[in-house]
Order: C-alpha cells, then sequence, then structure tokens
C-alpha cells in the first residue's frame, strides 16, 4: 500500500477548502430537510398507503417532534398543508397537502429535475458517475480525525506539518 506524502495531503486538504464538498449539493440536501423533506414525504405519499403523522415525518427526517410541530404550524399558516386528529386516536395528527402545497410541490419537483438535467448537460453522465464512485469511496475511509481532549496528553492535537492549528 502506498503512503501519501506530505505534499498529496497539503494538495488534498487545499482541494478540499478550494471546493467546499459540503456546500457542493447543500441547495439540493435543503429539499430534504426542514419543511422542503415534508412536502416531499407528503408528496410521495400514496393514496391506499397509511396516512402521513407528524410522528412519521419526526422519525423519517430525524427531527425531534417538536420540530415537526413547528414547522407544521408555519407551513399551515402558509396554506401548504392540513392537520387533523386521527380518527383512531385524538393524540395523533395526520397531515395532508393543500391544492396550494401540491402545485408549489410538484414546482419544486420539477425545477429539481431541471436543474440534475443542467448538471448533466453540463459536466456530462459519464463524468457525474465517475464523480460520485470516488465520493463512495471517500466516505467509506473517511472519518473524523481523533482530537482527545484530555488533560493526560496536554489537550493537544498531534502536530502536523503547516498545520494552522499548532505553533
Amino acid at each position: 500500500m502506498t503512503m501519501a506524502t506530505d505534499e498529496q495531503v497539503d494538495e488534498f486538504i487545499a482541494l478540499i477548502d478550494e471546493t467546499r464538498p459540503v456546500q457542493l449539493f447543500h441547495h439540493i440536501d435543503e429539499a430534504t430537510v426542514g419543511a422542503g423533506g415534508i412536502m416531499r414525504m407528503l408528496c410521495c405519499a400514496k393514496a391506499g398507503d397509511d396516512p402521513v403523522t407528524a410522528g412519521a415525518i419526526a422519525e423519517e427526517l430525524h427531527v425531534s417532534t417538536a420540530r415537526v410541530a413547528a414547522l407544521l404550524k408555519n407551513m399551515e399558516a402558509k396554506g401548504l398543508i392540513s392537520r387533523e386528529r386521527a380518527a383512531s386516536d385524538a393524540r395523533v395528527t395526520v397531515v395532508t397537502l393543500t391544492p396550494h402545497g401540491r402545485a408549489l410541490a410538484d414546482a419544486a419537483y420539477r425545477n429539481v429535475r431541471n436543474h440534475a438535467a443542467a448538471i448533466i448537460d453540463s459536466v456530462g453522465i459519464e463524468r457525474l458517475r465517475a464523480f460520485f464512485e470516488t465520493a463512495r469511496d471517500i466516505c467509506a475511509v473517511a472519518r473524523p480525525a481523533p482530537v482527545s481532549l484530555d488533560e493526560e496528553d496536554g489537550g493537544r492535537a498531534p502536530a502536523a506539518p503547516h498545520c494552522p492549528f499548532s505553533s
């Protein structure tokens, strides 16, 4: 196995700083959390499925029920969703899209698809496939660098060449 040189590590870190990969698809991620995530979930619900509940939304989006309640209140005030108590259990809130909410969700979906098409047209599907294959490989080995804050080792991270955080 080849060991990365200090120069390669410096270049890799500089590339990360330059491209900010976390920000590359941030605007797309916004559609999967918060109000966008709720609208997406409601749009994906099919007739005959169990009704979408506030609890199911919290579980699916990995957010607290309090956060979901606040989002739903805001969305209801904007006329995007309606909430009602489940007939079988008054503690359960069933959530549905209003016609206005459905129209906005459909428009957002078309925008996401148009944006994806523009990226494919600009970059090419083969390069995108290679990019995501590489990203998966990186994610498979990437984990946060261990930094100890224990008093035993002086509370300092190991010094690295050209490290902006060490003296």
